[in-house]
């Protein structure tokens, strides 16, 4: 039987809007190095794509380029080609936010002019929209631990502190959108989700906190009769 405890401390901590805010807020202070901005650029963009598609790391480092697509107000949406709940390849479009699609071009134009320090030549065009970013070279494409690695320093690098993986940022989405008011379902889409059941552990304390007894007891509170309960 596990200890108690067991379940919540190997649960990833979470990554949403305020803590991504705050890295963005740090990313590009202190002395840069054309590489080191490249990295920036590219880490900016990444983390708010995983904030609004609430991407798997799996299905971020598997984003291409040629899926992105402009929609209205500078907004935009990208496909997630194949998932963990859709082998077949079937597909699913996730909303990309006005700041998002900004951070993309500035990321997507740096790495297009930028040089690859393993050959002192211009980096050649990959299908992938986040690279492998290297002092000893850069790679046509992220893994999913390289981006579980870049939630984790960029967490700490702003003295965040806990279970940080790939899988925060997904966490974190899913808490902010049932804080916003959504309900299950919308979550459910959102991100991809074929059962509640990850959905309701990830966001459970958000649900309690909005349970019968916890709507009783505030309109007791407030005056409104509630029977006898």
């Amino acid at each position: 039987m596990p200890a108690p405890g067991a379940c919540a401390s190997a649960r990833p901590t979470r990554s949403g809007k305020k803590e991504i805010d705050a890295i963005l807020a740090a990313v590009g202070s202190g002395a840069q190095t054309p590489h080191r901005d490249l990295i920036g650029l590219r880490d900016s963009a990444v983390l708010l794509v995983a904030r609004d598609t609430l991407c798997r790391a799996s299905e971020v480092v598997a984003l291409r380029w040629e899926d992105l697509e402009d929609g209205e107000d500078g907004e935009g949406l990208i496909l997630v080609r194949r998932s963990k709940t859709d082998q077949e390849g079937a597909g699913a479009a996730r909303f990309l936010a006005d700041d998002t699609m900004r951070a993309l071009a500035a990321w997507r134009a740096a790495i297009g002019r930028a040089i690859d320090p393993a050959t002192g030549a211009v980096v050649p065009p990959s299908p992938f929209v986040f690279r492998h970013l290297s002092p000893r070279g850069y790679g046509p494409a992220l893994s999913p631990t390289s981006y579980a690695a870049i939630v984790k320093a960029r967490s700490a690098s702003i003295g965040l502190s806990g279970a940080y993986s790939g899988h925060s940022t997904r966490v974190g989405g899913a808490q902010d959108l049932v804080a916003a008011g959504e309900d299950l379902p919308a979550v459910m889409q959102a991100g991809g989700w074929k059962s509640p059941a990850m959905v309701a552990r990830y966001t459970e304390r958000l649900q309690t906190g909005r349970g019968a007894v916890a709507r009783v007891r505030r309109r007791r509170r407030a005056g409104t009769p509630v029977g006898d309960a």
